[in-house]
């Protein structure tokens, strides 16, 4: 038996039997498809996880909803009786595959499915997942599930077809997927992801959680006691090539062309200081644990010898997750080291500028009425005094025009 928390197991059963079936293959392949469009006038359904059981049923819902059952859900609602008989008038008249097989969880796993309540969520969670990395579409799927106690592996047995046909073959003619198996790769993607889900990871992220924590710790000593001036000017370097418009997170398009920046700086940051470098080596060694449990759920899921294993993409997200949030830790201490630390390259927006030159011609104004009226006030005192606070003034008015005209030529 598999030591994966989650086995899964999924087959499909056509409308119209292959060609190639003759005889009491044929009578199988026919009588399957009745039991699982619920039109079998009688039927046996060998239950096979423990192989020591046969359990005699009339189709698939009989079996679903037989004693030690938990009746029949979805992801989202338990059916009604009403809704199961219009379920049975769609799978009685329907041209789709019939998709069926089952999803079992380990002993250790056992007490994680024990209601309707606990089955729902996990598909509600997972099984959209695996629709959403298949050619069907979740939202054209009707399904059927049911959650089985009486064996030592609580299991869910689930069926599911289209309800509309929305496929277009090479002559644009409008029908159900004739596609029945699932790419292998679909099927270990999922299948890690499923099993990572229902066992305890909390190691992971809580080393995950750190490296971030201590980050954040390291922006909030920015311009306090954070002196590490080679990185200042890295953070300041990277904040002055900045979009002016736009989101400024890790995964915005207008900071594609920064991102090989932002990931060397993140590595550099990393690296460099020995708190966030232990953490973050103590990281990397909780990922290297979860890429070697990768491959060991794929090899335990392996079927035929020949079944060539693909590469999955699990490790990939986690790494793409986890570089994600380091580098938007890095835009915001660049960013608030430029708040904290105006470097010489710095401008101001084009309305501060405005109201800047603003207020300083209204100052030189208020200079030169003052000093108009000193002027005339002192009409007759000696005239070497008079010209030395006209020199004095008109050197005042002068200074602040010219620091008028920079601003202005600043804008252009």
């Amino acid at each position: 038996m598999s030591k994966n928390a989650v086995v899964f197991q999924i087959k499909y059963s056509a409308k119209n039997p292959p060609r190639y079936l003759k005889g009491d293959d044929l009578a199988a392949y026919i009588q399957e498809r009745k039991f699982f469009d619920w039109t079998a006038d009688y039927n046996y359904f060998e239950y096979t996880l423990n192989d020591k059981k046969v359990v005699k049923n009339k189709d698939f819902e009989h079996y679903a909803s037989r004693e030690g059952n938990l009746g029949m859900f979805n992801a989202d609602k338990v059916y009604t009786k009403e809704e199961l008989d219009e379920i049975r008038e769609q799978l009685k008249n329907t041209d789709s595959h019939i998709w069926h097989g089952f999803i079992s969880f380990n002993e250790e796993n056992n007490g994680k499915f024990q209601t309707q309540e606990q089955a729902m969520h996990f598909l509600k969670q997972h099984f959209n997942d695996f629709i959403d990395r298949t050619h069907l579409d979740k939202n054209n799927i009707i399904l059927m599930a049911s959650l089985h106690q009486d064996t030592e592996n609580r299991h869910i047995h689930f069926s599911f077809f289209e309800k509309e046909p929305t496929h277009v073959d090479k002559n644009g003619k409008v029908g159900f997927s004739m596609k029945g198996n699932f790419n292998q790769n679909v099927i270990d993607n999922w299948l890690v992801s499923a099993n990572m889900a229902v066992e305890n990871n909390d190691d992971f992220y809580n080393a995950r959680n750190a490296v971030i924590e201590k980050l954040r710790e390291m922006k909030a000593t920015v311009g306090k006691e954070f002196t590490d001036q080679e990185m200042q000017l890295k953070l300041l370097a990277l904040a002055r090539k900045f979009p002016k418009e736009g989101r400024l997170s890790y995964w915005s398009e207008n900071m594609a062309e920064l991102r090989p920046e932002i990931d060397k700086l993140a590595n550099f940051i990393l690296c460099s200081q020995p708190e966030v470098k232990q953490l973050h080596q103590g990281f990397l060694r909780k990922l290297e644990g979860r890429r070697q449990r990768v491959d060991s759920i794929i090899q335990d899921n392996v079927g035929p010898k020949n079944h060539e294993i693909k590469a999955n993409n699990y490790i990939d997200k986690l790494s793409n997750d986890y570089k994600a949030r380091v580098g938007n830790l890095v835009i915001a201490l660049a960013k608030e080291m430029r708040r904290q630390y105006k470097p010489a390259y710095y401008t101001e927006s084009s309305k501060q500028k405005k109201y800047a030159a603003r207020a300083i011609r209204r100052h030189a104004a208020k200079v030169f009425n003052n000093f108009t009226g000193k002027l005339i006030n002192t009409l007759g005192q000696v005239q070497k005094g008079m010209e030395a606070e006209f020199t004095d003034s008109v050197k005042d008015i002068e200074t602040m025009m010219l620091h008028d005209e920079m601003l202005q030529g600043a804008q252009l």
